[in-house]
C-alpha cells in the first residue's frame, strides 16, 4: 500500500503535524470527490452505516489505482467527537485498502471515536459510533488483567464478553458470564513491568461493582466478539 502526500480538507489548511484551529461553524467543505472513475473501484465498494447513514468504504484492487480517503492529521482519543479539522484527504494506492472515501466527510464529522486513532491512520467506519462514549447509563471501567486471561490481537475498538473466571475445589476452572458486550476503548501493556494488561471497557454501569471486584481479584478474562455482532 502506498501514500501520497496527504492534502489538508480545506484550502490552505496546514500540513499533518502542524498546529491546526480548533473546528467550528463557518469552515469551508472539502474538496468534492474526484469524478473520474477508476475499473473496478465501484464494483468493490463496501456501504458501512455510521448513524443510519450509509458510507461507501474505498477498496483499491489494483497497484495501479488510487482513490482519495480521509486519514487523521493528529491522535485523537477514544470517546471524543471527530471534527473537521481532525481530518485530511491522502491518496492511496495499493491492494485491500479499506477506508472512508473522502467525500463522505460530512457523515463522519461528529461521530464519536470508539478507539483511539493514531495520526496517519487511514479513517474506517468500524472507528465511529453515532452514540457519546460513554453513553447514558453506561460507564468507562479500567481493568488490570494477567496476560492470559486477554487475547493476543488489538482489543481497542473491539467488543468482548467479560466473564469471571474461578478454580472450582477440583482444580478446574469455571467461567461466569458478567457481562455479555462491552467496547473495549483502549488497551496496553503496563508501562511499570509487571507485565499486565490495562484494559478500558465501556459497560452497563449496573455491572460495574461486580467487573471492578472480579477484576481486582484477577478472577477476569476477555472473549472478543466477531465483528459486526
Amino acid at each position: 500500500m502506498a501514500f501520497t502526500t496527504a492534502q489538508g480538507i480545506r484550502p490552505g489548511a496546514p500540513p499533518p503535524g502542524a498546529a491546526m484551529p480548533g473546528g467550528g461553524p463557518g469552515h469551508p467543505l472539502l474538496p468534492p470527490r474526484v469524478r473520474r472513475r477508476q475499473p473496478g473501484l465501484a464494483a468493490a465498494g463496501l456501504v458501512l452505516t455510521v448513524g443510519g447513514a450509509a458510507i461507501s468504504a474505498a477498496l483499491v484492487l489494483n497497484a495501479g489505482d488510487t482513490v482519495s480517503v480521509l486519514t487523521v492529521v493528529r491522535d485523537v482519543p477514544a470517546g471524543v467527537a471527530l471534527t473537521r479539522d481532525d481530518l485530511a484527504v491522502a491518496q492511496v494506492a495499493g491492494s485491500g485498502v479499506s477506508a472512508v472515501r473522502s467525500g463522505e466527510a460530512r457523515l463522519v464529522i461528529g461521530r464519536t471515536t470508539v478507539t483511539s486513532i493514531p495520526r496517519g491512520t487511514l479513517l474506517n467506519a468500524a472507528m465511529l459510533t453515532e452514540h457519546p462514549v460513554p453513553d447514558t447509563g453506561e460507564v468507562a471501567v479500567g481493568l488490570v488483567l494477567p496476560p492470559g486471561n486477554v487475547p493476543s490481537i488489538d482489543l481497542a475498538g473491539r467488543v468482548v464478553g467479560i466473564y469471571r473466571v474461578v478454580k472450582a475445589p477440583d482444580g478446574a476452572e469455571q467461567a461466569t458470564i458478567l457481562v455479555p458486550r462491552a467496547l473495549v476503548i483502549s488497551a496496553e501493556f503496563d508501562k511499570s513491568g509487571t507485565g499486565k494488561v490495562l484494559i478500558t471497557v465501556v459497560t452497563a454501569q449496573s455491572a460495574a461493582a461486580a467487573v471492578l471486584q472480579a477484576s481486582a481479584e484477577e478472577e477476569v478474562g476477555l472473549a472478543v466478539l466477531p465483528v459486526g455482532s
